[in-house]
């Protein structure tokens, strides 16, 4: 994966294996122009742009008309079986992250 995307509201975040988007995704199942997600005041949402192999919240396939992601939804590109994913997480603040005992 290369590119470090800032999701800016009202812009639209490009993902897709193609070198002009905004986060490059270098796997097969992964198409040239794959997903996009844009914020506005309600929200991240997220679209599929066509793609060969379907973009799935939750294990559910989207469509063209996008969805509103939910805190911990589960993102995946390239198909169910993908070993590439995200978690999307919500957050104003910064969170306690537990560490492990040494």
């Amino acid at each position: 994966m290369r590119g470090h995307p800032s999701l800016s509201p009202g812009e639209m975040t490009m993902m897709g294996r193609a070198a002009l988007n905004d986060v490059v995704l270098e796997e097969p199942g992964v198409s040239r122009q794959h997903a996009g997600i844009r914020g506005d005041a309600e929200g991240y949402w997220n679209a599929d742009l066509g793609s060969r192999n379907g973009t799935y919240v939750n294990s559910e396939k989207l469509g063209a008309d996008p969805r509103r992601f939910r805190n911990f939804d589960r993102i995946e590109l390239g198909g169910t079986d993908t070993t590439l994913h995200w978690i999307f997480m919500e957050s104003q603040s910064t969170i306690d992250v537990p560490r492990p005992s040494s």
